[in-house]
């Protein structure tokens, strides 16, 4: 049986735009990636890009929080991002 959240981040995926999509599968590729490690994995010097679809995504229920690392780039404790399973 599939669980109704996973119809609904589902049924969500349908209706998002080509930038929330981009950052989406970038979250999806790469899972536990900070948002200024997926600006620069996606080629964007800028982490706003990112930050605003991951805000998006998250409405959606599309991404969730993931752990808190030191990210690789700013070297600063900062959450990470995942797609739920």
């Amino acid at each position: 049986m599939i669980r109704q959240t996973s119809l609904d981040s589902y049924n969500s995926l349908k209706n998002i735009g080509q930038r929330q999509k981009l950052v989406y599968d970038g979250i999806k590729t790469y899972p536990n990636i900070t948002a200024l490690e997926l600006a620069r994995k996606l080629g964007k010097l800028d982490p706003n890009f990112v930050r605003p679809r991951i805000n998006e995504l998250k409405k959606f229920g599309l991404v969730v929080e993931g752990d808190k690392r030191i990210c690789s780039i700013s070297k600063r404790k900062v959450l990470t991002w995942i797609v739920p399973i």
